[in-house]
């Protein structure tokens, strides 16, 4: 009789170590498996919930975890595989397991940079009216102009003014203040430094367009802030988001504010709309126009014809952006569907973060501006250079963009001035490019540094939704887009400012190019193909 071969205590303890090692091997393949499943389908489920992702890609994606589960799930539930193939499926599963579990925890992240950029407007700001002395009067306190006169506005922002006489009469133990009516701001000026009147009353985002006068260049220098009475206000825009921005055309009015601080793009901050181009856009027919229009056009502010001033100072008014919202839906004969609000800073910022952009320069010309290494808190800059832009195709950092569209002083070959409206086309053209390059395949490599430079950097009306719905057919269709611009021009005259109350220097739009304007946009807004010469 035959018996079982003895193993010996050696081979016995090897024999147990393998089936050790198998059921190990067993048992991690198993893990690796479920923490991949788990992880592949937490992510699937948070990228379909976003509804970022065009439906076909969708899918794919989909096609592609299904596939990909399906192998592990075999090399992992079958007890015969092989140890071999168990471990390489463990690895391979860990591996993608531990990039979906980074693209769980990053994915919300760069949404949640999505939606702090498109935040809701807020429905209320403040408007404040500050009381100004010279600085040589010895007043320090609101209590030093008892019985003292001090100049207000005759026509603007009167029932502000009134609230805050009484505000100001309530803080002074005394004799109340004295109110003198002047014609206007200037005017103001003038009295206080004539010594004329004690104190000025004035909102305060009229302040930079004072010292933006050589006479009053010194404002802040020779005078100081007295008191300052904050009022709320409600913030209103008078537009209407469309139903599908996929499906419909529709209107952005886009406003550049002329400096750096960011503060200065809030909705209810009222200073002067430096840049003001207006895009019709079609999602169908793939076409953008860029309607350009001088800072210093003549136009009724809010719609109101007995307010002719200059495009610029719309926003400078109780209502801000809305005025300058209701200026443009006048003077065009539209109804903004949207509103963008940016300033140096976030042109800088955005351009840099997608590796700069490339504009065809229409002609050699230099900046008079010097091109800073700034930094967003400190306005002066640290180091700069002039620059020359060389005709044909350059490319442009966001510095140098920032001073490509600045530039209206230098004289060109041709002996004219580049002035406003040739301005007006660099920022055309810098827009342009920006577009082109932002709907571009080679941004998503880019993706994380623009929201990055975007998050905090302008204002806006359109929602998150709206701009998951365009990313989403773009990505869907690949459409290249056809960005057309179209520049309004006038001729220069001194006429009534408005906000001013003195004649300045005006122009006055070119009926026929308002009208051919008019009609572009009407092409775009009724899907019409636009063919501009």
């Amino acid at each position: 009789m035959t018996g079982k071969r003895q193993l010996s205590p050696k081979k016995r303890a090897q024999l147990i170590k393998r089936r050790k090692e198998r059921r190990l091997i067993k048992k991690v393949s198993l893990y690796t498996f479920l923490i991949n499943l788990i992880s592949a389908v937490v992510l699937f489920v948070m990228i379909a919930s976003y509804k970022f992702l065009p439906s076909k890609y969708l899918i794919l994606l989909g096609v592609i975890f299904v596939i990909t589960i399906s192998i592990f799930a075999i090399a992992a539930l079958i007890p015969n595989i092989k140890s071999g193939i168990k471990i390489f499926q463990s690895v391979i599963s860990g591996i993608l397991a531990i990039f979906m579990i980074v693209g769980c925890l990053i994915l919300p992240v760069y949404l949640g940079k999505l939606e702090r950029i498109f935040v809701s407007v807020p429905t209320e700001g403040s408007l404040n009216i500050n009381v100004y002395v010279l600085n040589d009067t010895g007043f320090n306190e609101i209590e030093d102009l008892a019985g003292k006169t001090v100049g207000i506005q005759k026509d603007l922002d009167l029932d502000y003014q009134n609230y805050a006489i009484k505000i100001v009469n309530k803080e002074i133990v005394g004799q109340d203040i004295e109110v003198v009516e002047l014609e206007n701001i200037y005017s103001a000026v003038e009295k206080l430094y004539a010594r004329e009147v004690d104190a000025i009353m004035l909102n305060q985002d009229y302040v930079d367009i004072i010292k933006d006068n050589k006479d009053f260049s010194d404002f802040a220098s020779k005078v100081k802030l007295l008191y300052q009475c904050t009022q709320k206000i409600k913030i209103v825009t008078d537009t209407a988001a469309i139903s599908n921005i996929t499906k419909e055309p529709f209107i952005i009015a886009l406003t550049g504010v002329d400096q750096w601080n960011y503060s200065t793009i809030s909705a209810s901050v009222r200073v002067r709309s430096d840049v003001n181009i207006v895009l019709a856009v079609n999602p169908i027919n793939k076409q953008i126009l860029m309607v350009t229009l001088p800072r210093d056009s003549y136009v009724p502010l809010n719609g109101n014809y007995n307010k002719m001033d200059k495009l610029t100072h719309a926003t400078t008014l109780s209502d801000g952006i809305n005025s300058w919202i209701n200026t443009l839906n006048e003077v065009l004969d539209i109804d903004v569907n949207y509103y963008l609000r940016v300033n140096f800073s976030s042109l800088v910022d955005i351009i840099n973060a997608i590796d700069g952009i490339d504009v065809n320069n229409p002609y050699y010309f230099e900046t008079n501006f010097v091109i800073y290494d700034y930094d967003a808190n400190d306005n002066d800059g640290v180091t700069g250079e002039h620059k020359a832009f060389e005709k044909g195709i350059i490319h442009l950092n966001g510095e140098e963009a920032l001073a490509y569209c600045r530039e209206r002083y230098y004289v060109k070959a041709d002996g004219h001035m580049i002035g406003d409206l040739g301005r007006n086309k660099h920022q055309a053209l810098v827009l342009k490019a920006t577009i082109d390059k932002v709907s571009s395949v080679a941004i998503i490599t880019k993706i994380g540094k623009l929201l990055e430079s975007l998050d905090g950097k302008f204002t806006s009306n359109i929602e998150t939704k709206d701009i998951y719905a365009l990313a989403q057919m773009q990505l869907d269709d690949m459409a290249d887009w056809t960005i057309l611009t179209y520049a309004v021009t006038g001729y220069g005259d001194y006429l009534d400012s408005y906000v001013m109350g003195i004649k300045l220097s005006m122009v006055v739009l070119n009926k026929n190019e308002l009208s051919q304007a008019k009609q572009y946009i009407n092409q775009i807004l009724n899907n019409q193909i636009v063919e501009i010469d």
